[in-house]
């Protein structure tokens, strides 16, 4: 009956995706035809009836295979899943002959795998360029199998909290992509009024590892950038090698963790106390997830689709940067045709793998789960923050989101959807575009020419990511994790795999201990640090030292502040025309801080008490006339210091939850608020009435976000 309604209710759209779908399958079935020796279509009238066959008969047998494999070890379900599609191509084949058709002939079973996997790369493709809704097949082959496969074993009703991070997305960006129309689920939600959109206020350094050490931990203490060269460790520090993560949450973990203690951290830097991890680089390779995780390389569906939308955003990258060339759009870059590999490997591998991941955890019910969506971030850095063509990027997010919001009405237990940024980006034209050189071009202009110079001016933080996954493929017994990591072995360092520039390999730290001078960047902030001083150096020991360095720096056009500790007045900050006393909140001559807001000392502040803290902080000019903030890097949309959109992060969270009148400053108190959350309602499904602590949400005791 359910089907009936459905189906009474969707005759066009059920008659466009049938109509597309044989018409994909026989184009396919032709060229499939053509390069498999194993494998023949007779004639028109056979290429329909297959196809017909074809769009069906795996919609009726997916539900039993997926009933038997639930009662198989993880290890084999890769395996007995790839014999399945195989066989489903056999037997339609079977079918055809006993119908007395013999239109189709193949002949093993290893090419009836390739004929299922190149079936779905050609529909999805084809599907595509029609702008076929999808979901109707995915749910087919993706959903209602997993569903089956976990049931509704969970006994526990009280709500779980899902958190989907869209990295590096501002508010008011967003805003604009909802006023546009790229965004109608989230805008949906906002104007029936089942959830508010509420702008926070991220620390210094403003980037992904010190937000979610904030968010999941509840500490992002001694955190300065995104890479930084650590005195005390005498070695560099870079927040997407596992190393670095493993430290620091070690450090910082103090039973604040988010998801405490059974929850599920996908794809992030830190766990957030989870117990259960998938490419999340505090815990690559640690056990959690694992069966989820090939459960998705085994589905044909899945992987053939995941193929096919990669080859797509290939060609799409290509040809944004080839329109971006002719209209002579500013600012840009000029993105060599390699770059496409690692977009797509964000906006299609990855994206895709999140969404099989969260649709598994919500029929798993699992209790509160913390994933990071990284499309947007990674094209809005190369094409602009608030363009067509990054909105289409998140275009794509809000579709998933209201998939994904459907799929929650079937889970064992109710689910909160909860959208939030770690950050924002700003936009501009870079530091070497403006002037013809890097910064650590112009601090080496400014030194001794004895003085050795090493500049690490690139984050590569998508890189960072598909190395998280890549590292995840090869761990394992199975036969596919020892294949991937013989395949990786080249690009494997203490277990693991880089496939990052070979300099930016994380080492012990003599190679750039050998320098004099390191200049670091994280977007629009700049680090630099000397190596032959075990302790920070003073304004009065730089000067010493590098007679002309700060002023240089000071009095470059596109720097904006500096920052140093003085020997007698603590720390700093210089601007073109006035120093700020950050002991004494008070400055002569101008104040370099007015463009940065009113809460920039707080932030200067606290980051000039960390250990970590370089011996020298800049942080670009932020033209408020044009909006403007150029980076350190080659990024047109970046991050990690102060000025512009990049301060305004969001979350979109569902109206019930209190988030009383005053603005959220800095990512731990996210955390409490976002904590208080969970044990709120965990204690109301209890039937116990919610108590405030200081370390709960309250809105009368803590400072929250103003909404917008």
């Amino acid at each position: 009956m359910r089907f009936l309604i459905w189906l009474s209710d969707r005759p066009f759209r059920l008659l466009k995706w049938l109509l597309v779908t044989v018409v994909a399958g026989m184009i396919t079935l032709a060229i499939l035809d053509a390069i498999l020796d194993d494998f023949s279509v007779s004639g028109l009238r056979g290429l329909l009836l297959t196809a017909i066959t074809m769009a069906f008969l795996p919609a009726l047998l997916w539900p039993v295979v997926y009933r038997v494999t639930r009662w198989i070890p993880a290890l084999l379900f890769p395996v007995v899943i790839f014999v399945a599609t195989g066989a489903i191509v056999l037997l339609a084949a079977w079918i055809d002959d006993e119908l007395g058709i013999s239109s189709i002939t193949v002949e093993n079973l290893l090419t009836g795998i390739w004929v299922a996997i190149g079936l779905t790369i050609g529909t999805t493709v084809i599907g595509t360029l029609f702008t076929l809704d999808e979901r109707s097949s995915y749910d087919r082959f993706v959903t209602r199998p997993l569903k089956i496969r976990y049931g509704r074993s969970v006994s526990d009703t009280s709500p779980g909290f899902i958190f989907l991070e869209i990295d590096g997305l501002a508010g008011p960006v967003l805003q604009k992509a909802i006023d546009g129309g790229y965004a109608p689920t989230m805008k949906r939600w906002i104007d029936d009024g089942s959830h508010k959109l509420t702008i926070w206020e991220p620390d210094l350094s403003c980037q992904t590892s010190a937000s979610q050490a904030g968010i999941l931990l509840g500490s992002n203490e001694n955190i300065p950038a995104f890479r930084w060269w650590d005195k005390q460790r005498q070695r560099m520090m870079v927040s997407s090698k596992m190393n670095t993560a493993k430290e620091l949450e070690a450090e910082l973990s103090s039973h604040r963790g988010l998801l405490e203690p059974d929850g599920v951290s996908r794809f992030n830097v830190f766990t957030g106390g989870a117990s259960d991890s998938l490419g999340t680089f505090s815990a690559l390779g640690t056990a959690g997830g694992s069966r989820e995780y090939w459960a998705y390389f085994a589905n044909p569906f899945t992987l053939g689709r995941t193929l096919s939308l990669f080859v797509q955003d290939v060609f799409r990258e290509w040809w944004e940067e080839f329109q971006q060339k002719r209209q002579d759009v500013h600012p840009r870059l000029s993105r060599p045709w390699r770059y496409a590999l690692v977009r797509s490997a964000t906006t299609a591998v990855l994206t895709e793998m999140a969404r099989f991941m969260i649709i598994a955890d919500l029929f798993r019910g699992v209790s509160a789960a913390y994933y990071t969506l990284f499309a947007y971030d990674e094209v809005a850095h190369h094409t602009g923050i608030d363009r067509h063509y990054t909105f289409k990027v998140l275009r794509n997010i809000d579709r998933m989101f209201a998939h994904l919001e459907e799929v929650a009405k079937d889970a064992p237990r109710p689910m909160h959807l909860i959208v939030l940024s770690d950050h924002g980006q700003s936009q501009g034209a870079t530091f070497l575009q403006k002037h013809g050189y890097t910064l650590g071009e112009f601090v080496k202009s400014l030194l001794p020419g004895e003085a050795t110079v090493g500049a690490y001016l690139e984050t590569n933080e998508s890189v960072g990511h598909f190395n998280a996954m890549l590292t995840e493929s090869a761990k394992g017994d199975s036969n596919a994790a020892r294949a991937a990591s013989y395949l990786l072995k080249g690009r494997t360092q203490d277990g693991v795999v880089d496939i990052g520039p070979a300099e930016a390999l994380e080492n012990t730290g003599q190679a750039e201990a050998a320098d004099d001078v390191i200049v670091l960047a994280s977007g629009n902030l700049g680090l630099i640090s000397f190596t032959k001083w075990p302790e920070r150096m003073t304004l009065q020991e730089i000067t010493g030292a590098f007679p002309g360095l700060i002023e240089g720096l000071s009095t470059h056009p596109e720097i904006g502040l500096v920052m140093v500790t003085d020997a007698v007045d603590g720390g700093i900050v210089i601007g073109q025309s006035g120093v700020y006393s950050l002991e004494t909140d008070s400055f002569e001559g101008s104040n370099p801080l007015v463009p940065y807001g009113e809460l920039a000392a707080r932030h200067l502040r606290r980051t000039n008490t960390f250990p970590a803290c370089p011996d020298i902080l800049v942080i670009s000019t932020y033209h408020q006339d044009t909006g403007e903030v150029p980076a350190f890097e080659e990024l047109v949309g970046n991050h990690g210091g102060l000025g512009g959109s990049q301060r305004h992060p969001f979350v979109l969270h569902p109206v019930e939850f209190e988030t009383g009148d005053e603005l959220i400053v800095g990512a731990a108190e996210l955390n409490r608020v976002m904590r208080g959350w969970i044990s709120g309602q965990r204690k109301l499904s209890s039937g116990s009435v919610p108590e405030s602590s200081p370390d709960e949400f309250s809105p009368t005791s803590s400072s929250l976000p103003t909404s917008a």
